[in-house]
């Protein structure tokens, strides 16, 4: 949620923008990455190590395709707010281009819905079992 306040108010001018892409650059690469990391991993033990399992139920697999594609989209993001950073620590921010800074803040969004997603579907747990559910409830 910080991240995209940070992105928001990077919109309303090059003095708030500096300041809000130089705070996104640490968040996320030390906060965000290693807790998306820990959520992949501690995900998959659970599953592992519950009756759950990893392949019985699809809001299961749903779960860690959610992540997956979160850690790897990410990942290609970093590059964006370090080119981001970069520029607000040289003053050159109202030189940038829309473009990457409307990315980071959908991608922002889109990391939130994503969060939101996998909360409803721990918390609903819909019916299904996956063909390599290996025995019946």
């Amino acid at each position: 949620m910080s991240f995209l306040l940070l992105a928001i108010l990077a919109w309303r001018g090059p003095s708030f923008a500096a300041a809000a892409y130089v705070a996104m650059q640490p968040i996320a690469e030390l906060v965000i990455l290693p807790l998306c990391l820990a959520a992949l991993i501690t995900g998959v033990v659970q599953a592992l190590g519950t009756a759950w399992g990893l392949t019985r139920h699809y809001w299961v697999l749903a779960k860690l395709m959610l992540t997956l594609i979160t850690l790897v989209v990410l990942c290609l993001q970093l590059r964006t707010i370090d080119l981001l950073a970069a520029s607000a620590g040289a003053r050159e921010v109202s030189l940038l281009a829309t473009e990457p800074r409307l990315s980071v803040m959908l991608h922002a969004t889109g990391g939130l819905v994503v969060l939101a997603l996998a909360l409803i579907l721990s918390i609903v747990k819909p019916p299904g079992r996956t063909p390599w559910a290996s025995r019946p409830e």
